[in-house]
């Protein structure tokens, strides 16, 4: 799985940086447990380009916040006022979610459309900084980085 666009080191830790605080919560503040769970839900996804990682991401981070709102939206604690604040912010936050999903989906179907033309053919791909997320991922993971 080659990626067109040039996917470095530096962009997967930008992307896991900004994801991993969704997970601090859950890891009690252990940041490379959070880095790690933001990179399994990003593997699962399957990015082969830039553009899909970006996508993913979006999809996770804004559905993580939308759980989060939901959440709130369900404390017995909370006035009524603010309950239903947490649901319209989740509302639009599921809205984003979908939005990113149908931008991936679309990404997908025109990057395997252009995978059936000849390799000289497909627009931008020069092969030069190309790199395999998932091996990326990978061997961040074992350097542990993640």
């Amino acid at each position: 799985m080659s990626l067109p666009d040039a996917v470095t080191p530096v962009i997967l830790d930008t992307i896991l940086g900004h994801l991993a605080p969704h997970f601090l919560a859950d890891t009690q503040g252990d940041r490379p447990a959070a880095r790690h769970a933001a990179s399994q839900m990003l593997a699962a996804y399957d990015a082969e380009t830039a553009e899909e990682l970006c996508l993913a991401a979006e999809i996770i981070g804004f559905g993580s916040q939308a759980l989060k709102a939901l959440g709130e939206a369900a404390s017995s604690d909370r006035p009524v006022s603010e309950k239903f604040g947490h649901r319209v912010s989740a509302a639009n936050l599921i809205r984003q979610v979908r939005d990113a999903q149908r931008r991936l989906d679309q990404a997908r179907r025109l990057r395997r459309g252009a995978s059936e033309l000849p390799r000289s053919s497909r627009a931008g791909e020069t092969g030069v900084g190309a790199v395999d997320v998932r091996a990326l991922m990978e061997s961040h993971q074992q350097a542990g980085a993640v």
